[in-house]
């Protein structure tokens, strides 16, 4: 009978402390969420410009980010040498900053513009030079986040440089009116 009574007594506080520990660990979870994100973007690769982002969860859907990418030759395809882009974006779904999202974003970059004379008949010539720019953009994609907090991300935008447009009608023209925003990326949440 005392082994039986024993036995019954360590039972119910093996139970008992399994009960405790995991609602405490849970608590902890959702005290204690993962507010930071990091991420590579190989998506740009297509335009020879791959990015890292940095990614801050200040509300349960809203964030504040950051990205910079570097052209890997002597510019992109695009005309781009480099681009830091800032963005704010908004979530739509159930979990912290996770599923369908809205982006906006502004961007400081170098860009390659074109110079060109010509008289009414034929172009004369043409000079490029190298300028920095500032753009607006907006963006939409999902995230999505793993039980270990990896993450992975859809999205297609685009943008729109600001400086530099129009200077001189028919003499100047602007590489870059509009830059892609592409990102295939995949992070870790910490």
């Amino acid at each position: 009978m005392k082994k039986i009574i024993t036995l019954l007594f360590l039972t119910t506080q093996v139970v008992a402390l399994s009960q405790t520990n995991e609602n405490s660990a849970t608590q902890e979870t959702e005290e204690n969420p993962k507010k930071n994100e990091i991420r590579v973007n190989p998506g740009m690769l297509m335009f020879y410009m791959p990015e890292i982002s940095y990614e801050r969860i200040f509300a349960k859907n809203h964030t504040i980010g950051v990205s910079f990418g570097v052209s890997l030759q002597d510019e992109s395809n695009i005309g781009i040498k480099y681009m830091i882009t800032p963005q704010y974006r908004m979530y739509f779904g159930k979990k912290s900053a996770n599923g369908f999202f809205m982006e906006a974003s502004a961007s400081v970059y170098e860009e390659r513009a074109y110079n060109y004379y010509w008289n009414y008949n034929s172009f004369y010539s043409s000079i490029s030079s190298r300028q920095t720019n500032i753009g607006l953009g907006i963006a939409a994609g999902g995230k999505f986040i793993t039980k270990n907090n990896w993450t992975g991300e859809l999205s297609i935008g685009v943008g729109t440089g600001l400086l530099h447009r129009n200077q001189q009608p028919y003499y100047y023209y602007n590489y870059n009116q509009y830059y892609p925003r592409v990102s295939f990326g995949f992070g870790k949440r910490f």
